[in-house]
């Protein structure tokens, strides 16, 4: 963390050098491809791989400077953007004339009615486990540079029931709430647990986190785990 904490340190400064010393149209080109990259190189949990990719993030100023170019390992972990759309072009149809015939006489068959029966009440969707189907994941509320790197003080998860809790493979937990959803704590938290008591006793928040992340709040430990969401 306080690798990532550094690079967005350095990251802010040059934003701040721009708005104050501002330069010709091919540096500032050069400097918005560098934040964007390294925005797209929130979503990697690992520390050491997320550093490589803001260190890759950087090629577009290096090539602007004439230095030499970053390796090509960690350029290649930029996420790349989606190909611009194309809007379809589309062909006037070819206008056929209409053909006209006799209406055919219209067939008349005896309804038939069918005893009213008492249907069985439908039954709310449930996931495997047997919980409620989880609702789907909110589109995430801190929009824009700054708001994506503080994350959000409203719970998108709001006080609900843990249901059971276990260390997966790796030495991890994994939650699973009353609403049907499902937590694991990610490879790069190394948090460990503060509760021991009966899952039924704990009530969850889950906030949106910095640089695309997620935190998870228990009731009666202080501590914020970072997790992500697997169901």
């Amino acid at each position: 963390m306080l690798l990532r904490h550094s690079a967005l340190f350095v990251l802010l400064s040059g934003i701040l050098a721009a708005a104050v010393f501002p330069a010709g149209t091919a540096l500032a080109d050069a400097r918005q491809d560098v934040m964007f990259g390294a925005q797209r190189c929130a979503g990697i949990a690992d520390d050491r791989t997320w550093l490589d990719c803001f260190y890759g993030s950087a090629q577009p100023m290096r090539a602007q400077l004439g230095l030499p170019p970053a390796p090509a390992n960690q350029q290649r972990l930029v996420p790349q953007l989606a190909p611009a759309y194309a809007a379809p072009t589309y062909a006037a149809p070819a206008y056929a004339p209409p053909v006209y015939a006799a209406p055919a006489a219209p067939a008349y068959a005896v309804p038939s009615y069918a005893a009213p029966g008492n249907a069985a009440p439908r039954q709310a969707a449930t996931g495997a486990n047997g919980l409620p189907a989880p609702p789907p994941l909110p589109r995430r509320r801190s929009d824009g540079f700054f708001g994506s790197m503080l994350g959000s003080s409203r719970p998108i998860t709001v006080n609900q029931r843990m249901v059971s809790w276990e260390i997966a493979k790796g030495g991890k937990f994994v939650v699973t709430l009353a609403n049907g959803e499902e937590w694991e704590q990610v490879l790069g938290d190394t948090n460990k647990v503060g509760w021991h008591d009966p899952a039924s006793r704990h009530v969850v928040n889950v906030y949106e986190g910095a640089l695309g992340t997620y935190n998870m709040n228990v009731s009666d430990d202080s501590t914020l785990y970072k997790v992500h969401r697997i169901n």
